[in-house]
């Protein structure tokens, strides 16, 4: 169960703002609206798919390598033109 201590002198206004920080960060929010309608096994699936996709487009940002592309494995002995 998440709770807040009011500190000294605290506005309500800030400590409800703290709580909502808290409730976003242990990802009740999104619990919530995932709960929200039942979801199908296949959109599970595709949802978790799509945030696997995601996470590996921003793991490979800024280093130059594109996500989708296949390795260069081109045999030097065809590329060099002498035949």
């Amino acid at each position: 169960m998440i709770g807040i201590l009011l500190k000294e002198g605290e506005n309500i206004e800030t400590a409800l703002k703290r709580f909502k920080g808290e409730c976003m960060g242990e990802g009740i929010h999104s619990e919530i609206k995932r709960r929200e309608y039942f979801e199908k096994p296949s959109e599970i699936k595709k949802r978790k798919m799509e945030a696997s996709l995601r996470k590996k487009k921003r793991k490979n940002f800024g280093t130059g390598r594109k996500f989708f592309a296949k390795p260069f494995n081109e045999d030097k002995s065809q590329s060099s033109g002498n035949s």
